[in-house]
C-alpha cells in the first residue's frame, strides 16, 4: 500500500531472522542481476525529516561503496544518549571505523560524545558483491542458507524458500560490521531517530 504503484520487488521472508540474512538475500538478488550493483539498506521504522540531506549522504556514500567500501551513516549526536550504539571513526569526514560499541550508560555516552563518537544509525551502503564476500568470510553458513532460499524466478513478489529458516538469527553488526576491515563511517548531520522509545 505504501509503495502506491512505485516500481519495486518485494523479497518476502518466511520468518524473521534479523538483519544479516535479510540483507544477504537482497544482496544475492541484486548480485544475480548486477554484481557491481550498489545497495542502500535502510530501516523502515526510522524517521529522517530532511530528505535532501539524506539523499546527499546516500550519493556521497555510494561513491565510496563503488570503490569497495561498506559505508554506514554515523549520526552526529545531539546529546549523550543511552538509546543508541556508537561508532568511533578513525578520522574526520568519511573514514574507516575504529570500533563499534554497544548502547552505553549515560555517563559513558557523555564520554563518547566528547570524544567524537557518532550514533550508529544502522543504515548501510555497499556493493552487493562486497557484502556477500564479507558474509562468506565471517558467516558462510548464513550465505549458504540464503542462496538456497532464493528462487530462480523473477516477479514483483519473490518468496524466499524454507531454507531461509536455517540462516542464523544475527544482526549485520555482529555478522559483518564489527569484524570487517572494509567498513567506513560517513558522519551525517541530518535529523534522525529510530523511534525506539516514547520520548523519541
Amino acid at each position: 500500500d505504501q509503495l502506491a504503484g512505485a516500481p519495486a520487488v518485494l523479497l518476502v521472508e518466511p520468518q524473521g531472522r534479523d538483519s544479516a540474512p535479510a540483507m544477504a538475500a537482497a544482496a544475492a538478488w541484486i548480485a544475480r542481476r548486477d554484481p557491481d550493483g550498489i545497495a542502500l539498506f535502510v530501516a523502515s521504522d526510522h524517521h529522517i525529516p530532511n530528505a535532501e540531506g539524506f539523499r546527499a549522504a546516500a550519493r556521497e556514500g555510494a561513491v565510496a561503496a563503488a570503490e569497495g567500501r561498506i559505508v554506514t551513516f554515523g549520526v552526529k549526536p545531539t546529546e549523550p544518549s543511552s538509546a543508541y550504539g556508537y561508532i568511533q571513526p578513525e578520522g574526520a569526514g568519511l573514514s574507516p571505523v575504529r570500533r563499534f560499541v554497544e548502547k552505553p550508560d549515560r555517563a559513558r555516552a557523555a564520554e563518547y560524545v566528547a570524544a567524537g563518537y557518532l550514533w550508529n544509525s544502522g543504515n548501510f551502503i555497499t556493493r552487493a558483491d562486497v557484502l556477500l564476500e564479507e558474509l562468506e568470510a565471517f558467516a558462510p553458513e548464513l550465505v549458504h542458507a540464503v542462496k538456497a532460499a532464493l528462487p530462480a524466478g523473477d516477479g514483483a513478489r519473490v518468496e524466499l524458500g524454507e531454507a531461509f529458516a536455517a540462516a542464523p538469527r544475527i544482526s549485520i553488526d555482529y555478522a559483518v560490521m564489527e569484524k570487517s576491515r572494509r567498513v567506513s563511517v560517513l558522519p551525517v548531520g541530518f535529523g534522525w531517530s529510530d523511534l525506539g522509545a516514547w520520548d523519541a
